[in-house]
Formats: structure tokens, sequence, C-alpha cells
């Protein structure tokens, strides 16, 4: 036996294996861990976006940044781009994910102070440092 199989049961409609809209809702989740913080963690992390984002040489990655963080919280987005003195674009020239597919096992290197950040739907974290990261990698 190879692959995904359905269970053979009898039901009164179609099966059909199909995404649904929460799948492609890649914000909530951190909005609602940024939410669940306190004033002062709020100001850390805000700070420290502003610390790192600030560190990025390439305009367009700050503003694209900034932009997905505005879909996280207007707030947070507004007081680390005032932190920036940049602004929050109000849409992306490209479509947000241009990502290269994990099992292509294609790597990329960073040659200056990098800084990765995602925001998705399981968490808003970050890490700065020189990286060598495979696409794909957990971060």
């Amino acid at each position: 036996m190879s692959g995904f199989t359905s269970f053979a049961e009898r039901i009164d409609a179609q099966k059909i294996r199909a995404r649904s809209a929460s799948f492609f809702d890649h914000f909530s989740q951190a909005t609602l861990f940024f939410n669940s913080q306190s004033q002062p963690e709020r100001n850390h992390i805000i700070n420290a976006l502003r610390f790192e984002l600030g560190k990025v040489e390439t305009p367009h990655i700050r503003e694209r940044m900034l932009f997905l963080l505005s879909q996280v919280d207007k707030t947070l987005a507004n007081r680390v781009a005032e932190g920036l003195g940049a602004k929050i674009p109000t849409k992306l020239d490209k479509p947000m994910n241009m990502s290269v597919p994990a099992s292509s096992g294609r790597r990329f290197q960073a040659t200056s102070r990098s800084m990765c950040l995602a925001v998705c739907r399981r968490r808003l974290a970050y890490q700065a440092s020189p990286l060598s990261v495979g696409i794909g990698a957990e971060l």
C-alpha cells in the first residue's frame, strides 16, 4: 500500500480533499499572541523589531516586513514604522509567498547581518544573525 487512502465508510455525500479557508489565515494566531502580551512585553517586541529592522540594508525588505506586521496588528506596525522613520505600504507589489518549495534542496547564503522574521499562523518570532539557512528550515 502506498500513499494516503480514504477510510472505507458509507456516507451520503462525496469526500473531497481541499484546504479550508482557515488554512490561508496566516495572521490570526500571531495577532492573538501579540494581544496576549502585557504592555512591557509588547514594548519589548516593538523595540526588538525596530532594532532588527533598523539593521536591514534593503528598504524594500523593511517595507515588506512593515506590511506583514500591519496584518498582525496596526498599532504594532505603526510603532515599529515610527521608530524606523518609514511608512507602511498599503499593498505588496509581488505575492506574499515567493519562496522556493522546501523540498527543492536549494540553499541561500546571506552575506551581511541578516534578519529572518516569521509572522505566521503559529508564532511571531525573530532571529538575528548572519545566516546560512536551508529554505524551509524551522525557525
